[in-house]
């Protein structure tokens, strides 16, 4: 949790999520996005969750969730990243 001196915004969030995945030794070169469990609302579902209390009180304030999941590039490393912006009205 939240130290009690940080305050945690109660607003309507955006957050953009892409995963790069490790790519199957058999899996060729051209193929980018893989089609393979976990499915994304298992990532989505479990991001939202782990950043209740740090980025948001609840992930019931994301009103916006942009997600994808896509092999990495040769001699880069897995990972997750991640954004978090704020939703503002046009």
């Amino acid at each position: 949790q939240a130290s009690k001196n940080q305050m945690i915004p109660k607003s309507p969030t955006g957050l953009e999520v892409i995963c790069y995945l490790p790519r199957p030794k058999a899996t060729k070169k051209h193929v980018l996005f893989p089609i393979t469990k976990p499915d994304l609302d298992n990532y989505a579902k479990s991001i939202m969750d782990g950043l209740n209390g740090f980025a948001w009180e609840d992930d019931n304030q994301v009103c916006e969730l942009q997600i994808c999941k896509r092999y990495v590039e040769e001699g880069k490393n897995p990972r997750i990243s991640i954004v978090i912006f704020p939703m503002v009205a046009a």
